[in-house]
């Protein structure tokens, strides 16, 4: 698929069958996949982006932040006041938009792929994710010539096989 065949795609028909939750932003789509585990959505941009909050009785994970075109923390606060910490895949445009909004950003142990997320991408390197007829319906008050994906700081790196204790939940 191309990305000028990806809006004729949506909704995905395995979207259809999850509980769709109101988002607070229409740059989102808030899906339950089950008790506790809930997918957010970025389908208004041909990545498609998917990001999962993974809730516990004590803290929260949000496995990546998607493009930092919403407000993806917003979105979060939405569904859960608990201490949440940011768990990043690697270090793309796609998986890290969101980090500023968070302070603590977690990432597995890879110098190349923590310098990535620290270094955020200038404007001029965002340019080609925001070219026109690559997204719908843009957030109010967002310029995609204004575009970046800004720096982080990461928090903790993750190694092979270490647990996250949520609260009733581990995740490895």
């Amino acid at each position: 698929m191309t990305y000028s065949q990806w809006p004729d795609v949506l909704p995905r028909p395995a979207n259809r069958g999850l509980e769709r939750l109101p988002a607070i932003d229409p740059w989102f789509e808030i899906h339950r996949v089950r008790p506790g585990t809930f997918a957010l959505l970025e389908p208004r941009h041909y990545e498609e982006v998917i990001s999962y909050l993974i809730v516990g009785r004590e803290r929260a994970v949000l496995l990546d932040t998607g493009m930092g075109i919403g407000d993806i923390e917003a979105e979060v606060r939405h569904l859960t006041n608990l201490p949440l910490v940011v768990v990043n895949s690697h270090g793309h445009y796609d998986h890290v938009g969101g980090n500023h909004r968070f302070d603590e950003v977690w990432a597995y142990d890879d110098d190349v792929e923590v310098a990535r997320i620290e270094r955020g991408k200038p404007r001029a390197e965002c340019a080609e994710f925001m070219q026109p007829g690559w997204y719908l319906d843009l957030p109010p008050g967002f310029d995609p010539a204004a575009y970046e994906i800004r720096p982080c700081r990461v928090t903790r790196r993750l190694r092979h096989l270490d647990t996250i204790d949520l609260g009733g939940r581990t995740l490895t």
